[in-house]
């Protein structure tokens, strides 16, 4: 996004004198923070809480597997809620990832595309990341039907489907 609130700078060498690696360090860092406040101890969180939530979000990739707890089920609609903001992680990640400063085709690139990953991305990593919430989501639905045998949670699934 910085390429459509700071002006272009065009440098003899092809490289946008803007897109430098401290571009890059910001989000590294808040990737880097994260993880250590959901896994090292503290007072606020211990690691216990930490690792209690990666296991849910693996019971409930795992839904058909595992009867389906409220914790589960509320890490099954958080997991529906942040569709769209998932959506945006194998972007950063193409950026992360690229040249640093930009080189003009990657500027060129994300002027055509809005951002620098390849066209498959667009086709196969960002449609499944859309849809793999919901299908763990439709999974739990369904493993509740199994368990309770209540037609709401039929309803429910319906939702997903």
């Amino acid at each position: 996004y910085k390429w459509m609130v700071l002006p272009t700078i065009w440098s003899s060498t092809g490289f946008n004198s803007r897109s430098s690696w401290h571009f890059v360090l910001y989000p590294i860092m808040m990737f880097v923070f994260t993880l250590v406040v959901l896994l090292a101890p503290s007072r606020v969180c211990r690691r216990a809480y930490g690792w209690q939530i990666c296991r849910s979000i693996g019971r409930t990739c795992l839904a058909p597997f595992f009867s389906v707890t409220f914790g589960d089920n509320l890490v099954g609609d958080v997991m529906t809620s942040l569709t769209k903001p998932l959506q945006d992680i194998p972007s950063s990640m193409c950026y992360i990832m690229s040249h640093h400063p930009q080189v003009q085709s990657s500027v060129d690139a994300f002027t055509r595309s809005g951002d620098t990953c390849p066209q498959w991305e667009h086709f196969v990593i960002s449609p499944l990341i859309a849809a793999l919430p919901q299908w763990f989501r439709l999974l739990q639905c369904l493993r509740r039907f199994r368990d309770t045998r209540e037609g709401k949670h039929l309803c429910n699934l319906g939702k997903y489907a």
